[in-house]
């Protein structure tokens, strides 16, 4: 329950076959294996429709040329996020290496095989589709390729390619070899990875790992056969060395590993900034919300000297990246948790894989690593999240007897391509407005990358969504959540605010364990009882924790009123819902959605040129901005225009210059332009360039009352200024101070005729 609690031989024939087909291909994918250096490559609607429901495809594009791997470019992406999912695995199989899933509307970027091959597997499920994706295809140098033959030896400076056992990518290896080979970084200040792709010999054959560019070095491991090797080996320096020795007599697979040059893990520090929970909140196993971080120090309970309590009930705590297009990543440097006793577990560590308990679970840790390299020798990580979400969640589990040290990892975020986009309305910051009362669907693929909701009774995000809604006729306000999947467990929180910076306490909100439906219906609320705690839970109630039935009454709103409402489903992944409202004595939803909410606009003198700089809070059919001119304020002329956003719900600043100013006092203001032609104005804002030598200024020109004077001048001398009328007789003069020009002076024109 929820929250209680690799390259084959080919044929000659088939040779030929491979040949004919390594050539332009533009078409959408299908299953099978295809070999192409070339073209465009589209998802199964082809170039001009949407890809369909229900579709479970896998397909293999390799460069079919020795040496070379595949690229794919994506042009652009468009899928159900959350739900249609492009999986994509760096090989010839979905056995191979994961690179990364994508949903949404992110585009995937730039993905290279390092094995010549890529191998993609998409899915959509039997609702919504979407136009969904191009990506140009090329070939390209797969890097560096070591075979460890019979007494070879020697350091490779690369930051990419594969090392084979002796017998390469196609054979098994021999008996009788021994060989050594350092791996160094040809990037400073990354360190070396090994990531093993094949892993088959045997226990009188050996693979030796040292942490360094000799066998100096501090030992990683000594794997008599491949048992214990770990899936993933992250060195401390630039460099690994390696060495290879196998027995006389048998062969077998023996290895394989892609190297590459990764951020090196950072260093723990002296006192944890994170520990583990030793309660769970309101009756669950919630230790915590959940905490956007890419830096800090985690341990068990007992900090870095402590030891860790006993009786913990896998209380649970998610640590999510704090930056666009990353995910987390846990580098352990030490453990020493209660081993397994008889075939039971006592004490142990699980690392998720998401950010919810219920998560795929990635390792289970116990045992004892007193040091770094001894870490990476068991297998410890470090562990990166592969879920959307980008986040990893830790669940730790205790018994009543001995307690020991614990654990210390450190965090740190690595670029993925799948991880959050800091855009989507995961964020309390980037809500969708909700403009209408009519029901709608969507889904998540994350908390996103701000820890916002966990205050009320939800109390961690972990698959949110974030609305607002601006109440436009007073009345009772009800809302139905109902997942596609009706096993899914969805919770929601409403806010009364005008400002995520301020939510406060939600003054409706469920986080029951219930699955299925849930909202605010006060009818439902009387009569449903699902037993979760087993105590009768239905009544009136307007929040209710872990044991509630689902349901919270309605609420009566007024006119202007502004909610946020957070839908969180804790069930991993899932297949989305559909929110419908219930409206009451006349209550109306709607959205105040201007075209261009307009933060600040600033012009600023910076040498001879004027710099202009404006930021957005959020855009709708915005085209393009025109930055205007006027000298006097009046009338304006056009100077720059400046590409829009189209609709964004998050904040953009633009900048741009005026190369050709006008000296003295000019003003300036900006021209939206909607994709349907209409237009908005910013207010004007005014900028003083340094004018030149004996040049006057007015403001405001036609004058009427006073008239501000600016003269600039070299001189440090008093002087007169005279008024004419168009005729040249002098109407007025008056006599300047010396410095005077510095800060101008005002004349009273008042009393002048009407005129020039």
């Amino acid at each position: 329950m929820k929250k209680l609690g690799w390259l084959s031989r080919w044929s000659l024939l088939l040779y030929f076959t491979l040949v004919a087909n390594v050539c332009a291909y533009s078409q959408a994918m299908t299953s099978g294996t295809l070999n192409v250096c070339t073209g465009t490559w589209y998802d199964p609607g082809g170039a001009a429709a949407n890809y369909g429901n229900g579709i479970n495809i896998t397909q293999t594009l390799c460069s079919g040329t020795v040496g070379s791997c595949l690229i794919l470019t994506f042009t652009s992406f468009n899928t159900q996020a959350g739900n249609d999912l492009l999986t994509i695995y760096d090989g010839n199989s979905t056995a191979d290496p994961l690179i990364g899933t994508f949903s949404g509307t992110s585009i995937p970027g730039v993905i290279i095989s390092s094995t010549g091959c890529l191998t993609i597997n998409f899915t959509s499920d039997a609702a919504t589709n979407r136009a969904g994706w191009a990506a140009n295809i090329s070939c390209g140098s797969c890097g560096s390729i070591i075979n460890m033959t019979n007494g070879s030896s020697g350091t490779t400076n690369a930051c990419s390619g594969i090392i084979y056992d002796d017998g390469g990518g196609a054979a098994n290896h021999a008996g009788g070899v021994t060989a050594t080979r350092t791996i160094c970084s040809s990037t400073p200040g990354k360190c070396m990875q090994l990531l093993f792709a094949e892993k088959s010999f045997n226990s009188r054959d050996s693979l030796s790992i040292w942490d360094g560019s000799t066998t100096a070095a501090p030992l990683i491991g000594h794997f008599d056969g491949s048992a214990g090797l770990p899936n993933v080996i992250l060195g401390t320096s630039g460099c690994l060395t390696i060495r290879w020795k196998t027995d006389a007599n048998r062969n077998d697979i023996g290895f394989q590993a892609i190297f590459s040059c990764e951020n090196c893990a950072p260093l723990p520090s002296s006192t944890a900034t994170y520990t583990s929970p030793i309660v769970g909140l309101q009756r669950t196993y919630v230790g915590n919300n959940m905490v956007n971080t890419c830096s800090g120090t985690f341990t068990d309970d007992g900090g870095i000297n402590g030891n860790y309590s006993s009786n913990l009930n896998q209380y649970y705590r998610t640590f999510c990246p704090s930056t666009p297009r990353s995910c987390l990543r846990a580098t352990f440097w030490s453990v020493d948790i209660q081993p397994v006793q008889n075939a039971f577990y006592t004490d142990r560590l699980y690392v998720q894989d998401g950010p919810t308990q219920g998560s795929p679970t990635i390792d289970i840790l116990w045992g004892t690593a007193s040091n770094y390299q001894a870490c990476q020798r068991a297998g410890y990580g470090p562990y990166i999240s592969t879920d959307q979400s980008g986040c990893l969640t830790f669940r730790f589990a205790s018994d009543a007897t001995i307690t020991q040290a614990g654990w210390v990892c450190t965090f740190d975020c690595v670029p993925c391509a799948n991880g959050p986009s800091g855009t989507d309305n995961n964020d309390c910051r980037n809500p969708t407005a909700v403009c209408t009362d009519v029901g709608f669907s969507d889904a998540s693929t994350g908390p996103g990358l701000n820890s916002e909701g966990g205050s009320g009774c939800v109390l961690s995000e972990n698959y949110s969504n974030w609305y607002k809604i601006v109440v436009s006729s007073s009345g009772t306000l009800g809302l139905r959540i109902v997942p596609v999947t009706v096993t899914d467990d969805y919770d929601f929180a409403l806010y009364q605010t005008t400002d995520c910076n301020s939510l406060g306490s939600p003054v409706r909100c469920s986080y029951a364990a219930n699955t299925g439906n849930t909202g605010m219906d006060s009818p439902l609320n009387l009569t449903t009882n699902t037993a979760t705690c087993g105590i009768a839970n239905n009544g009136a109630d307007l929040s209710e924790d872990v044991c509630g039935n689902g349901w919270v009454d309605n609420l009566n709103v007024t006119i202007g009123q502004t909610y946020f409402l957070l839908v969180n489903n804790w069930s991993p992944g899932g297949n989305g819902f559909t929110l419908d409202w219930t409206l009451a004595n006349n209550a109306s939803l709607n959205c105040t959605v201007l075209p261009v909410e307009l933060i600040s606009f600033t012009a600023e003198p910076n040498g001879e040129v004027i710099d202009l700089a404006w930021t957005t809070a959020s855009e709708t059919n915005n085209d393009y901005f025109t930055v205007e001119r006027s000298k006097d304020g009046i009338n304006f002329m056009p100077v720059q225009q400046v590409k829009g956003a189209g609709t964004i719900t998050y904040e953009r600043m633009y900048l741009t210059v005026d190369p050709n100013p006008l000296n003295g006092i000019s003003y300036y203001r900006l021209k939206q332009t909607d994709f349907d032609g209409a237009v908005s104005y910013s207010e004007v804002v005014a900028v003083k360039l340094k004018a030149d030598d004996t040049h006057f200024q007015l403001y405001p020109n036609p004058a009427q009352g006073l008239v501000s004077v600016f003269f600039a001048s070299p001189l440090n001398a008093a002087g007169t200024v005279k008024v004419h009328d168009l005729s040249g007789r002098e109407v007025l003069s008056r006599q300047l101070e010396e410095d005077v020009h510095a800060s101008g002076t005002d004349l009273d024109v008042s009393h002048l005729l009407t005129g020039i």
